[in-house]
């Protein structure tokens, strides 16, 4: 190797890429941290501005509406379930009287165990 030179002749070109490469990382580091305050501030002007209130404004609005949205479903399906729980009271208490009205006829029918009632315990007396 020759005194005046910093590495074998073989080696020059590839150190040379390598410190190409780590001085394009520094410069490029540099300009991040150099742009920094600027995006700082350009995002704080953003987040104290009118558009993004807008923005913001914009979601709770379709919050909302979807909450209403929601709710008036709720009070749909509330309304039709109690109509149909009304419907199937008075279909059981309809199909229970036909059943009980048969018995106390002295009709012969077989017995359906979802429609027997079970004896109320006696009443105590004092």
């Amino acid at each position: 190797m020759d005194e005046g030179l910093a590495c074998e002749q073989k080696l020059a070109i590839p150190i040379a890429m390598i410190v190409r490469s780590q001085m394009m990382q520094v410069n490029q580091v540099k300009g991040t941290m150099e742009n920094r305050g600027g995006k700082m501030e350009i995002l704080y002007e953003y987040m104290t501005g009118n558009k993004f209130k807008q923005r913001l404004m914009a979601i709770v609005e379709t919050f909302d509406a979807m909450k209403d949205d929601l709710d008036r479903e709720k009070k749909v399906f509330q309304k039709q379930w109690a109509a149909r729980e009304g419907q199937i009271i008075k279909l059981t208490e309809n199909v229970v009287g036909i059943y009980g009205d048969l018995q106390g006829l002295g009709a012969d029918i077989q017995k359906i165990e979802s429609l027997e009632v079970e004896a109320l315990p006696a009443a105590e007396t004092i």
